[in-house]
C-alpha cells in the first residue's frame, strides 16, 4: 500500500487512474461548497470509465456542531448533492440521508454494469 499526502481538490494523479474513489466523513472539513465541488470534479477526473465514487458524511446536529467548534465545518446538503455530482460529471447518482448520515454513490460514464478493471 502507498499513502499519498495531498489536496483532494487537486490530485497529482493522471486521468483515469482509479476504478474507485471513496471519502468518509471528510467533506464537511472542506472550507466551502465550491471546494467540495472541486473535489467531486477531481474524483470524476481520476476515475476510469464506469468507476465509482462513494462515501458518507455526517448530518448536522447540536452535538456535531459542538464537536466542530473552531473547526472548518461545511455540511453537505443531501438535497443538492445529486445535482452537484451530476454537474461534476457523474451518472447513476444515488443519495440517501437519515438524521445522522448522508450516503452517496455515483459513477463516471462508461459501460453500464461493466466492472471497472
Amino acid at each position: 500500500m502507498r499513502v499519498v499526502n495531498g489536496d483532494a481538490t487537486s490530485m497529482a494523479f493522471g486521468a483515469g487512474s482509479f476504478s474507485a474513489v471513496v471519502c468518509f466523513t471528510m467533506l464537511h472539513h472542506l472550507p466551502c461548497p465550491t471546494a467540495q465541488d472541486r473535489l467531486f470534479a477531481e474524483a470524476a477526473r481520476v476515475l476510469r470509465p464506469g468507476g465509482v465514487f462513494a462515501g458518507t458524511d455526517s448530518q448536522p446536529s447540536l452535538r456535531w456542531r459542538l464537536v466542530h467548534l473552531g473547526d472548518t465545518c461545511t455540511p453537505v446538503d443531501p438535497a443538492t448533492l445529486p445535482d452537484r455530482l451530476t454537474v461534476a460529471g457523474f451518472t447513476r447518482v444515488a443519495v440517501e440521508a437519515d438524521r445522522r448520515l448522508v450516503r452517496f454513490a455515483a459513477y463516471t460514464p462508461g459501460t453500464e454494469g461493466e466492472t471497472p478493471a
